[in-house]
């Protein structure tokens, strides 16, 4: 199933704020179409001042890259607008959230509970700046983390998580431990020509894998949706895959990903 997830740009490219992250990068808001609704983004205003940030410290095992929106997660908002009964009323938590543009869409969508969540502390100081806008919630958490606080949400929300092959495993085990034992979902967003293999590995291991608590994670759906982030963009191709928490022997899914 091919659909599209147009983003587009509007005249306004930003509004300035009086606002700063540290090292002195400047705040700005920023609309974001994706569909029909308009989401408003809190943004460093200089990109690549960003990016300089992390490499004049020497963190080249961070990620810079959160400052900026990427086609899968306006994919995954789209998604969620688009289909508002997969969020409504749902506690849901996003992982590797960056700018957030899931979590938004999923407040927007009626959500119950919406929590972004990154492993970059500048990522969530600048979350902070725009969450009230949204009611969304900010938290710091590293997939590659042992521990987590236990909780378990309705629906899990990933985008372009899995573009590190060291990222897969840990990333699974995350979201295993994050999604409600019965009936909680996943919905995850990736890049379709991009690391296709990590995805493979990823969907095995969560179907494979029995949880603690019981029950495993089964992919139910699979489908592909055009996303564009600017209207200069080139459409970029995003598969999106949905996964149910069973606590059940149920085998009934997708079997094979689209290529």
């Amino acid at each position: 199933m091919l659909q599209g997830a147009a983003s587009r740009d509007t005249e306004d490219e930003g509004v300035l704020l009086d606002a700063w992250l540290p090292h002195g990068l400047r705040l700005m808001q920023q609309p974001l179409a994706v569909g029909i609704q308009t989401l408003q983004l809190v943004v460093p205003f200089d990109v690549d001042a960003v990016c300089d940030l992390y490499i004049g410290r020497g963190q080249e095992d961070a990620d810079p890259y959160w400052s900026r929106p990427w086609p899968s997660a306006v994919a995954l908002a789209s998604e969620l607008l688009r289909r508002p009964e997969l969020v409504a009323g749902q506690r849901t938590v996003e992982v590797g959230a960056g700018l957030g543009v899931a979590t938004i869409a999923a407040a927007l969508a009626g959500a119950a509970e919406a929590v972004a969540t990154d492993r970059e502390p500048l990522a969530l100081m600048r979350a902070q700046h725009g969450a009230s806008a949204h009611q969304v919630r900010a938290e710091l958490l590293d997939w590659a983390a042992v521990r987590t606080s236990g909780r378990r949400y309705d629906l899990v929300l990933a985008c372009d998580v899995l573009y590190e092959a060291f990222s897969v495993e840990p990333v699974a085990a995350l979201v295993a431990r994050l999604v409600h034992l019965d009936g909680g979902r996943l919905l995850l967003a990736d890049p379709l020509e991009r690391t296709r293999h990590h995805r493979e590995l990823f969907v095995e291991l969560l179907q494979a894998a029995p949880r603690r608590g019981g029950g495993r994670l089964v992919l139910e759906e699979a489908s592909v949706i055009q996303a564009v982030v600017g209207a200069r963009d080139v459409p970029t191709a995003v598969q999106l895959l949905a996964f149910r928490s069973s606590l059940g022997a149920d085998t009934v899914g997708v079997k094979r990903l689209q290529h």
